[in-house]
């Protein structure tokens, strides 16, 4: 009694009343959407990689190291890590996009971004990690930045946080520090590995520096 459930990744849970809807739960069917999604990711992954360097092979090398890392691999298996696959594929359609606003300047891109932001905030709260993922990148890239396209995202973020707590019926909520200044950077950064486990494999953070390549 009392106690307060945080869950809340209403695109995931979306996905399996679907897949309820269409053939049922079953450990077959449901690893197969896990693979599909993971294969999908894999595509825009490519894509992204594409554009940051094409010499060396270095995309299509990224992209097969990736894909046999095997906590990624892992995903696929355990079913209710599809926020995880969620979070991948969202987070490199929010890149691609936001890279392709960087070569070609037209607004469409970002907006495209922003939506796949969107997307995945709601597929996992730990995509807000990806916030200055984007300012950073957008930073070394073009060398200014966006502001109304990153403003779009901190209201997203701030939609998604009032919204939450609003369904769930979390109140009178307080950031709680631990005693230690240590203590509290050990467990932000260990919210970071939720995306960087997932995400930053050691050939991916050659991405910022394709000319090293």
């Amino acid at each position: 009694m009392g106690k307060v459930d945080f869950y809340y990744r209403p695109l995931v849970t979306a996905s399996f009343l679907l897949e309820n809807k269409l053939w049922g739960l079953k450990n077959t069917t449901l690893r197969l959407t896990n693979l599909l999604l993971y294969l999908l990711s894999l595509v825009v992954l490519y894509l992204f990689f594409k554009n940051q360097s094409q010499k060396n092979n270095f995309p299509e090398i990224a992209t097969i190291l990736f894909a046999l890392y095997p906590l990624n691999v892992d995903n696929i298996v355990w079913i209710v890590s599809r926020g995880d696959l969620f979070l991948l594929l969202w987070g490199s359609l929010t890149l691609l996009f936001l890279e392709l606003h960087i070569r070609k300047d037209k607004p469409v891109f970002l907006i495209c971004s922003s939506l796949f932001y969107l997307l995945g905030i709601f597929s996992k709260e730990a995509f807000l990690f990806f916030f200055p993922i984007l300012v950073l990148y957008e930073r070394i890239k073009r060398k200014k930045l966006s502001l109304p396209y990153h403003l779009v995202n901190v209201l997203i973020t701030i939609f998604f946080l009032i919204l939450k707590n609003g369904i769930l019926g979390i109140k009178n909520l307080k950031l709680v520090f631990l005693p230690s200044f240590w203590a509290n950077i050990k467990v932000v950064l260990a919210l970071w590995g939720s995306i960087s486990d997932l995400w930053f494999s050691p050939c991916i953070t050659t991405q910022f520096f394709p000319k090293r390549i």
